[in-house]
């Protein structure tokens, strides 16, 4: 008898794929909540609910670095992509906190602190100082940005006001003022607490 053709046609479909598992690794002892690549130096790294950051050779899964500082689950990562420098993780967490590992700093990392509920994003980048600024228009909001190391709380807020912006505020566009240093780099996050605040580090 003959096949019918939705049959025939997921037959085709699976016998074109050509996948294989290069490998498996069992390093997290809970739930592995998130994953970033770093293709240039070919690692995996990933966070977990065991509160783990690990650092993974791309070609043989084998583990290269366990970072531990956090106090609950991993539930976000993010990679400096920049292959001049040391490897540099930020990794946020349901203990409400932005950490920190590099090849070149203490296992226990740096924190950045002021989120008021788990973290739920993030996304870093190397400063380009050479960079133009870009032009404010006139329906460009003037706002300061200001990270843990210069605020008690790390909020957003307009130039010449006290009043931090809300969340349900809506800014056209964010400009720079000036460039600085080209070895400065910035960490934005964002968590369940409705807030999105920009680090400097």
């Amino acid at each position: 008898s003959s096949s019918s053709p939705s049959s025939s046609s997921s037959s085709s479909s699976s016998s074109s794929l050509s996948l294989s598992l290069i490998w498996k690794a069992a390093a997290h002892s809970g739930t592995v909540n998130a994953l970033v690549v770093d293709w240039t130096r070919r690692l995996v790294i990933s966070g977990g609910g065991d509160y783990a950051v690990l650092v993974h050779q791309l070609d043989s899964g084998r583990v290269q670095a366990r970072y531990t500082a956090h106090t609950d689950e991993v539930t976000c990562l993010a990679v400096l992509r920049d292959p001049t420098r040391p490897l540099t993780i930020c990794s946020g967490g349901r203990d409400n906190t932005v950490r920190l590992f590099s090849s070149c700093m203490p296992t226990a990392g740096r924190v950045l602190r002021g989120h008021t509920e788990m973290i739920t994003a993030l996304t870093c980048s190397l400063l380009d100082a050479t960079a133009q600024p870009p032009q404010c228009s006139e329906r460009c909001a003037d706002v300061e940005v200001t990270g843990a190391h210069s605020t008690d709380d790390g909020v957003a807020r307009l130039a010449g006001s006290s009043e931090a912006s809300s969340s349900s505020a809506s800014l056209s566009a964010v400009c720079s003022s000036s460039a600085t240093e080209s070895d400065r780099w910035t960490i934005v996050s964002g968590s369940s607490d409705s807030s999105v605040r920009v680090w400097q580090v």
